[in-house]
């Protein structure tokens, strides 16, 4: 069997070695922010304009306990945040905090790939 990756101390509060911060380490820990393909559809969504709990749902068709489970992750992770919609309404809306924006050109990047390695479904 390969090697295992070396855990990631940081994340139960102890300190992470350089020599621990590999790149296949890295792509781990982003999948698990990131990975699931709902949540990157959400972010896709989000980057385009996309605020509100029922527009995601729509737009998407995604189930709205699936819905409400990705958005609190991202939400926890600081990629978006919630605010209370400007119309002085009792909705809520999320918004794309910095941190989420910058994901823009990693989804950006990644469309490109498909677009030339991964053959369309037919």
């Amino acid at each position: 069997m390969g090697k295992r990756p070396p855990v990631d101390t940081a994340e139960s509060g102890g300190e992470r070695g350089d020599e621990s911060c590999d790149e296949a380490s890295l792509a781990a820990r982003t999948l698990k922010v990131v990975g699931d393909s709902w949540t990157l559809m959400l972010v896709e969504e989000a980057l385009a304009g996309t605020r509100r709990f029922g527009a995601f749902q729509k737009n998407l068709g995604v189930a709205t306990n699936i819905l409400s489970a990705r958005l609190r992750v991202l939400v926890d992770h600081g990629i978006l945040e919630m605010r209370a919609c400007a119309d002085r309404s009792d909705w809520r809306e999320y918004h794309l905090t910095d941190k989420g924006r910058q994901l823009g050109p990693v989804i950006a990047a990644m469309r490109q790939w498909v677009g030339e390695h991964v053959a369309r479904p037919s």
